[in-house]
């Protein structure tokens, strides 16, 4: 395991940055800590719920569940007056998007991917402001019932652009966003006899918990299983993770759903496979050096005696990619 202290921040780990976002198959995992202050932390909420089931109070699990989709909610009623949390997501795309135009070398392909646990819209509000080109999975074809179906089809497409003079393709960066548990813009609906995802911004008119969504419990996966989206959602990710030269960077994520935290961990076999984790505070640090104490290609990225938010995250990044 690497540990890196950036109150040391040095030439020769600016450089290795830089090798790695130039060069790997680029991932990034997010958790809710990059989407505060705008939407309050988890907590210990999937601890709740988990002992609540384990009694036998069912309905008061549902209860927690509930409450938890509220504030999610709650926050989208104007995502306007998220300013500082939209904010740090358009720094984020933009300079995402900027170091993926700088891409010199043909065999990797201008695509990064983030995945996320996340079900707020933060990041589609930022892509949007900015004109990033984000792929959060629709299908966004004409049809007459003006319905865009989710389909896990669209993270395998790639577009080129022709030039008008000269015979030459260029590749178009694009970045895909995976919503591992869900989004409040996903809804189920029937259609031809078939149940599937499409868009919804019925978040925006009226109150309405009943957003796809896979809540924290320890049955998680079970429930996932069910639904097939999620399931091959997850699945891309453990693929992501497992392919040669790859580099996973984790923001605002504890690594405590332990789902994730096996699959990422089997992933870590993959030698070529680096995880980069920025560590918010020490008591993250310490957790991530206990969850990952037996790997390698594990580098902790943190700031002795102070937080490393979203916001610090951010602002490394823009000194980095200033050297690209």
């Amino acid at each position: 395991m690497d540990i890196i202290d950036i109150t040391k921040y040095s030439k020769e780990i600016k450089d290795k940055l830089i090798r790695m976002l130039q060069s790997c198959n680029l991932n990034f995992l997010v958790g809710s800590g990059c989407s505060t202050p705008g939407i309050e932390l988890l907590g210990d909420i999937e601890q709740e719920i988990n002992k609540l089931k384990e009694a036998g109070r069912k309905e008061e699990a549902e209860n927690q569940s509930n409450k938890f989709k509220e504030k999610i909610l709650n926050a989208h009623k104007d995502l306007n007056n998220k300013l500082e949390t939209v904010e740090e997501y358009r720094k984020f795309l933009d300079m995402l998007s900027r170091i993926l135009h700088k891409r010199p070398n043909i065999n990797i392909h201008k695509k990064a991917n983030i995945f996320t646990t996340n079900y707020d819209l933060f990041i589609e509000q930022a892509a949007n402001d900015i004109n990033a080109i984000l792929n959060d999975g629709f299908e966004r074809n004409v049809n007459l019932k003006n319905l865009f179906k989710f389909s896990t089809n669209t993270f395998f497409n790639t577009t080129y652009n022709n030039g008008q003079l000269y015979n030459y393709e260029f590749e178009i960066p694009k970045i895909n966003l995976f919503k591992l548990h869900g989004s409040v813009s996903w809804k189920l609906k029937k259609i031809d006899d078939d149940d599937v995802i499409i868009f919804s911004d019925g978040y925006r008119y009226k109150y309405d918990t009943d957003f796809v969504s896979i809540m924290p419990s320890n049955d998680k996966f079970e429930q996932t299983v069910i639904k097939h989206i999620i399931y091959d959602l997850i699945r891309m990710y453990a693929n992501e993770i497992e392919k040669e030269n790859t580099l996973l960077i984790s923001l605002g994520f504890s690594f405590e759903d332990k789902h994730l935290l096996d699959i990422t961990r089997r992933g870590l076999k993959n030698s070529t496979l680096n995880l980069v984790i920025f560590c918010y505070d020490e008591k993250a640090f310490e957790s991530f050096k206990s969850k990952f104490k037996n790997f390698d290609n594990v580098s902790l990225i943190h700031r002795t005696g102070e937080e490393l938010s979203f916001k610090g995250f951010n602002k490394l990044l823009t000194e980095t990619i200033n050297g690209i």
